[in-house]
């Protein structure tokens, strides 16, 4: 594992014939802009032999900042380690020395950026980098006299707590994550009897379909590393495609009940909008508000003579009707 700023990467990623400290280097050191322009140009400048864009931004989720004073001097970088540091497993040393200091815990407000450049012809030749874009925000009071956590996790993370308003206390910044080579990434899980079953079946109905004719993978899907531990206490992670086209919400009941071609058309709509064929099957495996009933009535459509889908594609379908999933 690598340490790189405020956190610890959860897997050890790499481009070869890149050094990974020039690559965090290059994100600590690019000034963040809304279109990551020079992010993007200072990665690049590292990376020589292939050239890398955004084709997605995922914001809205926090964590755990650090403390600050009320003049706003730095306690701490980590209220985790800290609070651990400090207290020495008792939440009640940690208050006993500071409740009556007046200071404030800040949080982390980020976006993650994904950087794409091609390595080859198939779906998975292509190499991901993952960057973090971070505001330092105040986010409560360190202490309240009417709030006594029962254990350290909940003073880092209390559930109910009055929040401030989020008052920036540093400049944004990028954290560099991960770069990880998709292909070789996906062949290595396999061998090592990590399961992405479900996403390399994903990959292989992209390459079956008429998707694969029309555009690269990467232009509309990237794929996000969820790391957990097991009931076992090993470390591992999930695999979840996340769409780069993020403004599609279908409303298929109505074509769902007129079917033939009122269904055929919600289904030229969603791949209109989305840019590419089949769209409207990738996004029925990843997307909660698109019901699977979709692809049963397809087939039936089909079964019944009306012919509004490449070959091709019905074949990937029958076989996601023989065999269901989702991601």
């Amino acid at each position: 594992m690598n340490t790189t700023g405020d956190i610890i990467t959860d897997l050890d990623f790499y481009i070869k014939g890149v050094d990974t400290n020039e690559l965090i280097q290059a994100c600590t050191q690019a000034t963040p802009d809304k279109e990551q322009t020079n992010l993007l140009q200072r990665i690049n400048e590292v990376v020589k032999n292939m050239q890398f864009e955004r084709v997605l931004s995922r914001s809205g989720w926090h964590r755990p900042g650090g403390a600050v004073t009320r003049e706003g001097e730095r306690i701490t970088n980590n209220l985790r380690i800290w609070a651990e540091r400090e207290s020495a497993g008792e939440v009640s040393s940690l208050l006993e020395k500071y409740s009556d200091r007046g200071w404030f815990a800040t949080r982390l407000l980020g976006t993650t950026h994904y950087l794409v450049a091609t390595t080859g012809n198939s779906s998975v030749d292509f190499i991901q980098i993952e960057v973090e874009e971070l505001q330092e925000v105040l986010a409560r009071p360190l202490f309240d006299p009417d709030w006594y956590p029962d254990s350290l996790e909940e003073f880092v993370e209390p559930f109910d707590f009055p929040e401030l308003e989020p008052e920036p206390v540093a400049a944004p910044r990028y954290l560099f994550r991960r770069a990880i080579p998709i292909a070789q990434t996906l062949e290595e899980l396999r061998v090592e009897g990590i399961d992405s079953r479900r996403m390399r079946r994903f990959l292989r109905d992209w390459n079956k379909s008429t998707a694969a004719m029309n555009s690269s993978f990467w232009n509309h899907w990237v794929i996000r590393f969820i790391p957990y531990t097991d009931r076992y206490g090993d470390k591992k992670f999930n695999l979840k495609p996340l769409t780069t086209y993020r403004d599609l919400v279908p409303d298929v009941d109505g074509a769902l009940i007129q079917r033939g071609a009122g269904l055929a058309n919600l289904i030229r709509d969603i791949d209109r909008q989305a840019g590419y064929p089949m769209a409207w099957y990738f996004f029925m495996l990843t997307t909660p508000g698109i019901k699977h009933e979709i692809a049963w009535s397809v087939m039936e459509d089909h079964s019944a003579g009306f012919d509004y889908l490449p070959k091709r594609d019905i074949e990937v379908i029958k076989s996601w009707c023989d065999d269901p999933y989702s991601l």
